[in-house]
């Protein structure tokens, strides 16, 4: 062996050491953000299915939790619980202490940035560096990370889409028999990838391999063998049992541009994109900064009130709209500029425009409502097929849109972190100021309703109302919380709140937009909540009665 060749070896060894290097400093970053947040929106429901499987690990969707107006079945809600199941074991052996199991689930966070850097260098893209940043830094990804399935789903399904692009494979039927079972694994956590089935059926049928159709029968079978369960543990199916929705022309359309618009909230990345699609002009150099300034002169203006904030939001909305169309027009140009060369669809390309259609269509059309954590599955397919415009991005022009795509992300993140901190250090802020009252009573969901429990307030059920005179009730104002009937007498006495910080400016808290139906953030100058102390003045006799209890 020549001294050049050993050269060459160990400069290849050098980058590839660089390259994970980079990957782990993306892993820790996003872990920082994430490893002391407070337990936040659907984390509540997590935590009290986990405390249920484990002791009652063979009755998964009987447990009974409030996450309405009063106690139901978990068989009442939408997820399946095999992530419950895999963080069961944590919460018995260390508790359900923030770090801890944030820490957890940050396996999938690193799991997820492995296989998306993986994916780039499966499909020879070439910056995959860069991509794999701006998948980390993607708000819907590294907010949404909390104690929430989005982001394991979201890693299971990455795996399954590697394996079904990869192209040097021992065995075809080792392939498929990965992808049918990390499928099957990825409906166990989540529904909404359901549509994944379409993608591999369409897949093997491209491809020509019919005798491998039975692989089907693996995901299948395993929803199959869990339904049966349902029906021994509750009479009825639960994936069957899903509330539905009525579907008409409006819903569809609003939803469609409800979908686009919050792609264009969650996507800074688009900067890059549209800098490489433009790149031989020179010109192009100067777009990120005249973006940037734009929305830094839009920021200031709305925060010193030059600027209604209401008109500012709606520029944001109408920003965020077209920048999800620019970012579909530039995925779809990629598609077609490649099938023009090639004179032909590609596979790689088939199954990720299959994925993104199958993916955002599915949720468009069945899901409750369309939040970032749903537009979150379709990222990674969006930025392998748009990432072929970065293959000319000058240093220049991947630092200027890296460094946008950074200082969004993490002014988000910020935000987030203050509007999930609110309700765990009001809930110790109660405790002190009710100190030596023995019956307060709460209600309210998302993370208030865990840390309230946990100060030992006692929760409403409004099918069951136990209140007397002389106890204390605590309501927060910004989420959904139980019904108090209007004749019983609450009289205010206190209240905790939090002034406005520039800190959350720019907020994921505004009407909840980045969790529930919205454009994910805008600019507020709302308080993060207020948590309203009120004392039972009057309660009429009848809400006391006891109750006849069921056969």
């Amino acid at each position: 062996m020549n001294q050049q060749t050993t050269d060459n070896q160990y400069q290849s060894t050098n980058i590839f050491r660089k390259e994970w290097l980079i990957i782990g400093l993306l892993y820790l970053v996003t872990t920082a953000i994430n490893i002391d947040k407070a337990y936040h929106i659907d984390d509540t429901f997590h935590l009290e299915a986990v405390d249920w499987i484990k002791s009652h690990p063979f009755r998964p969707m009987s447990g009974l939790i409030n996450w309405n107006e009063s106690k139901q079945p978990m068989y009442a809600e939408n997820q399946p619980p095999l992530y419950f199941y895999i963080l069961a074991p944590v919460s018995a052996l260390f508790g359900n202490g923030e770090i801890i199991l944030h820490l957890f689930q940050s396996i999938f966070t690193l799991l997820s940035l492995v296989c998306f850097y993986k994916i780039t260098q499966l499909l020879r893209l070439k910056k995959g560096l860069l991509l794999t940043a701006f998948f980390a830094f993607c708000p819907a990804f590294l907010i949404n990370q909390n104690l929430m399935l989005d982001v394991p789903l979201l890693c299971f399904t990455l795996w399954l889409l590697y394996y079904l692009l990869k192209e040097d494979v021992q065995s075809e039927t080792k392939r498929y028999w990965t992808v049918g079972l990390l499928l099957g694994l990825s409906l166990l956590i989540k529904y909404s990838s359901l549509p994944l089935l379409v993608v591999l059926l369409i897949t093997l049928l491209w491809r020509k391999q019919y005798r491998l159709l039975y692989v089907l029968i693996i995901p299948i079978g395993m929803l199959g063998l869990w339904s049966c369960w349902n029906y021994i543990e509750f009479s009825d199916i639960h994936l069957l049992n899903r509330p539905h929705k009525a579907l008409n022309f409006s819903i569809v359309s609003n939803n469609l541009i409800t979908y686009i618009t919050c792609l264009g909230a969650i996507a800074p990345f688009s900067l890059a994109l549209l800098t490489g699609y433009f790149s031989r002009y020179r010109l192009a150099t100067l777009l990120t900064p005249l973006i940037a300034f734009l929305f830094v002169f839009l920021t200031v203006a709305t925060a010193k009130k030059r600027i209604d904030i209401l008109i500012a939001n709606d520029i944001l909305a109408v920003f965020f709209l077209v920048n999800g169309l620019i970012i579909s027009g530039l995925v779809l140009m990629s598609v077609w500029k490649k099938t023009t060369v090639s004179h032909r669809l590609v596979t790689t390309d088939l199954i990720l425009l299959l994925w993104i259609l199958a993916m955002g269509g599915f949720i468009i059309l069945f899901a409750p409502f369309i939040a970032s954590r749903h537009v979150l599955l379709i990222i990674p397919p969006v930025l392998f097929l748009g990432g072929r415009w970065l293959a000319h991005l000058s240093s220049i022009n991947a630092a200027q849109t890296l460094l946008v795509a950074v200082t969004i992300c993490l002014i988000l993140a910020i935000s987030d972190w203050q509007f999930a901190n609110f309700y765990r250090q009001k809930a110790t802020e109660a405790a002190a100021v009710l100190s030596g009252q023995k019956r307060v009573w709460t209600v309210g969901h998302w993370g208030w309703q865990w840390y309230a429990k946990q100060q030992g307030f006692q929760e409403v059920q409004a099918d069951s109302i136990n209140l007397r005179r002389g106890d204390y009730l605590l309501r927060p104002t910004g989420i959904d919380s139980q019904q108090i009937p209007a004749d019983i007498q609450l009289q205010p006495v206190n209240y905790l709140t939090k002034p406005v910080s520039w800190l959350t400016f720019l907020s994921t808290n505004y009407y909840n937009s980045f969790y529930g139906q919205g454009v994910s953030w805008a600019f507020s100058r709302f308080p993060t909540d207020t948590i309203k102390i009120y004392r039972v003045m009057d309660v009429p006799v009848s809400y006391n009665q006891p109750t006849k209890q069921s056969p």
